[in-house]
């Protein structure tokens, strides 16, 4: 997994889903972070639909509100911080 910032507003994390709902590990972004965009490299034909909540509450992490198992598929993740 890695992180690259653009600035302090724009982070960009690479992560991998989990087994069922929870959390998932997204080094660098912070409490009120706001998930603008994903994009899942293992399944590129998938629509975005709701699978992540759009904002941080939990420091270095992201929470996985699908309950399905994605701990096989790796997101690039958009952040913005507000």
């Amino acid at each position: 997994m890695s992180t690259i910032s653009y600035g302090s507003l724009i982070i960009q994390v690479v992560t991998t889903g989990s087994n069922g709902a929870g959390y998932c590990t997204a080094t660098g972004v912070q409490v009120g972070d706001v998930l603008v965009n994903f994009y899942d490299q293992s399944n590129p034909n998938q629509t975005q639909g709701a699978i992540f909540s759009p904002a941080v509450s939990t420091a270095d992490s992201i929470y996985q509100a699908s309950g399905g198992n994605l701990s096989g598929n790796t997101y690039v993740m958009t952040f913005v911080r507000i």
